[in-house]
């Protein structure tokens, strides 16, 4: 059954892949790419899918790997999974012996099994192989631990003290402690894939060939898996909302056949399956993904069943938006996704039935709707393997994020702003929270003044200027305390200051943290005695809400410098009265 159902989904998602190269549609051939991976495939598979993804047109990415021996098919793996993102990963390999190469985005060392070495110098190795690719300028560094179970060892030196087992679990220990306050550098937990790859970790005959312990091909699929995990987090492309039916999916059965105590849901038999589904999304809900549900019921009923099962985990307060009734999934699930602020690509949808999925994926294409939401096991397998909501970090606006609830859009007056009695507080220097601050940098698309991203490296120059040169704006109100929300970051040029970022996150918009960035960005480049302050505006595909940032402030266009604004500050500029109370 679950062969015949994965087979029939294959065959679409295929036909779906071909018909997105010959349209030349991007959008579709990463949602069709995402369908095929989310089963196991072999080196064959993944080297035609490979070589398909290098003419797709996506986004270019560079990741560098270091590691030996070579292993063709973690590279086609990485490169697949990166494509279902909406990357297109261009990889090359280096040696141990090399310094890898400073325009790489990420830098992955996936180090071989010391037999020789302790714990101490098996850390120390990497380190400065790491170190010395973030001094050549690559952006992320992924450090693999090293998985115990490529070690052949008698049952007596994996009982010692001081045996290959014993070092191996001190060295991932001692990796982790050395790395856990690095913001570019991260462990990649290959012992934590290893364990979950069924078969042997290591392929015999490559290991002999190579003199090592070499990936097999289901680890080196996982492998592939995992770095594209890294890569999606990193690149602000998790997943944060996660809207999901309810028959078949929460519970089984039908709710308006089986009643309240008919449907299963529970500790033993087949609901047990179900309670694990929902453990995970409680989870991926305790680390800042918004939950959703969109559902063919009455609404009464699904009231009673999340207020009242007793087999429920999830309960009614940890769902931000709860839609039962008969009209168009499609339609609610955008509607929802707008009122939450998630963009389309931002959106995990949850549903059992092949039909629905296939009408979602028509009128919303850059959603991701996996196939495997068939079977709660296979599902929760898929989500505890992909990690679609995962972020480098997980900060206090996470779990506020989570709390926030749909309501219908409306442009904000002055008159409704000045009720919500706002109040701000302007972190400058070494106060920043650096954590939250490269998050803003990774995640906000849409109030994004240049679509870049805010390197680790140039934040932590600014947060220990003396002159502070970059804030983040902390917001609370009436009701909630919305947390660490806009970020504006300044460059000195002669006389001149430049705002090389701006950005506010969707859940502030229109609640004139503009302005106060803007008047603080003012303040400070006066007491650096510019005389112009200077804005940019780079176009993305996203940041339509931002283009008219400047000109609505009374910046004026630069001449001859497309997308440049300035405004002098020979007078202290205060460029529009504002409803949130400073500190």
């Amino acid at each position: 059954m679950v062969d015949g159902l994965r087979d029939a989904a294959e065959a679409l998602a295929l036909a779906d892949l071909a018909e997105a190269e010959a349209s030349r549609d991007v959008v579709g051939f990463a949602s069709a790419i995402r369908r095929i991976m989310e089963w196991p495939q072999d080196a064959a598979t993944m080297a035609h899918l490979s070589g398909r993804v290098m003419a797709s047109g996506l986004t270019p990415i560079r990741i560098h790997l270091v590691c030996e021996p070579d292993s063709a098919m973690m590279r086609d793996a990485t490169v697949c999974f990166a494509a279902g993102d909406g990357l297109l990963a261009s990889i090359t390999q280096g040696h141990f012996a090399e310094t890898p190469p400073g325009d790489a985005a990420f830098v992955v060392i996936l180090p071989p099994q010391p037999y020789d070495q302790t714990a101490t110098e098996m850390v120390a190795g990497v380190q400065a192989l790491s170190q010395a690719a973030q001094d050549a300028g690559a952006g992320h560094v992924l450090i693999a631990d090293w998985p115990a179970a490529s070690i052949a060892s008698s049952i007596a030196d994996r009982a010692a003290p001081n045996g290959s087992a014993a070092r191996t679990l001190q060295a991932n220990l001692a990796l982790r402690e050395a790395l856990q306050a690095q913001q570019t550098q991260h462990v990649l937990d290959r012992s934590g894939t290893a364990s979950a790859v069924s078969g042997p970790w290591a392929d015999p005959r490559l290991s002999l060939m190579h003199g090592g312990p070499a990936p097999g091909a289901g680890a080196a699929f996982a492998l592939g898996r995992e770095i594209s995990r890294w890569v999606r987090a990193a690149t602000g492309r998790a997943r944060k909302l996660i809207v999901t039916d309810l028959d078949g999916v929460l519970w089984g059965g039908v709710l308006g056949e089986d009643g309240f105590n008919g449907v299963h849901l529970g500790p033993d038999g087949p609901g047990a399956a179900y309670q694990m589904l929902q453990r995970h999304l409680a989870a991926a809900h305790r680390d800042g993904a918004m939950l959703g549900i969109v559902s063919r019921n009455a609404p009464s009923d699904v009231e009673e069943m999340l207020s009242s099962h007793p087999g429920m985990v999830l309960r009614r307060d940890q769902f931000s938006a709860v839609h039962a009734g008969w009209r168009p999934k499609t339609e609610v699930i955008h509607q929802v996704a707008e009122q939450l602020s998630a963009a389309p690509n931002a959106v995990l949808v949850l549903d059992d039935d092949p039909t629905e999925r296939l009408m979602i994926r028509g009128s919303l294409p850059e959603v991701t709707v996996p196939d495997s939401a068939t079977d709660p096991l296979a599902l929760s397998q898929h989500l505890q393997c992909m990690g679609w909501t995962d972020d480098l970090t997980t900060t206090a606006e996470d779990r506020l994020r989570t709390s926030a609830r749909a309501t219908p859009a409306k442009a904000a007056k002055p008159a409704d702003l000045a009720t919500l009695q706002m109040h701000g507080t302007i972190l400058t220097g070494r106060n920043i929270p650096v954590d939250r601050a490269l998050q803003l940098a990774r995640r906000v698309t849409q109030f994004n003044a240049t679509g870049r991203s805010l390197s680790a490296d140039r934040l932590a120059n600014l947060t220990k200027d003396d002159d502070p040169m970059a804030a983040v704006l902390h917001l609370t109100d009436h009701f909630s305390d919305l947390g660490r929300i806009g970020l504006v970051a300044l460059q000195r040029d002669q006389d001149d200051v430049i705002i090389t970022d701006l950005l506010i996150s969707c859940r502030a918009l229109q609640r004139g943290v503009d302005t106060v960035l803007l008047n603080w960005a003012a303040g400070a480049a006066r007491e650096q005695g510019a005389i112009r302050l200077i804005g940019e505006i780079v176009e993305t595909p996203r940041n339509l809400p931002v283009r008219d940032l400047y000109q609505r402030h009374g910046f004026d266009e630069v001449a001859d410098q497309p997308g440049r604004w300035s405004v002098p500050l020979t007078t202290a500029p205060v460029f529009a009265p504002h409803t949130i109370t400073l500190d």
